[in-house]
């Protein structure tokens, strides 16, 4: 069996900051060994502020497909592909008006 699996991710910060300019410095999405969306994330211009909510969320889809012994993929209806939404959210901590670390 062969298992396809494709996951996009995005990451935001709440509304606390909202009215200051924040800028995304950088930012990466992966899966560690346990399958878990880790987002992380170095974002500046979050104003005065101590703490904001972030929040990193994915949609992933997975394809489960049968290989036959001669490595081919048949044309047969067995072939099945499941959806799923994750989801997280935590309070961060800004120095600085900056904040860096990930969410999983």
């Amino acid at each position: 069996m062969i298992v396809t699996l494709v996951l996009v991710g995005v990451l935001a910060f709440g509304a606390a900051t909202a009215s200051a300019a924040a800028n995304f410095k950088s930012s990466s999405f992966s899966v560690n060994n346990q399958g878990q969306l880790v987002c992380s994330y170095d974002v500046s211009g979050l104003g005065n502020v101590s703490s904001t909510t972030g929040t990193c969320s994915g949609t992933n889809t997975a394809v489960y497909q049968c290989i036959n012994n001669g490595g081919k993929n048949p044309a047969a209806g067995n072939k099945t592909t499941v959806t799923g939404n994750t989801s997280t959210s935590e309070q961060v901590p800004v120095h600085n008006g900056r904040a860096m670390g990930s969410l999983t």
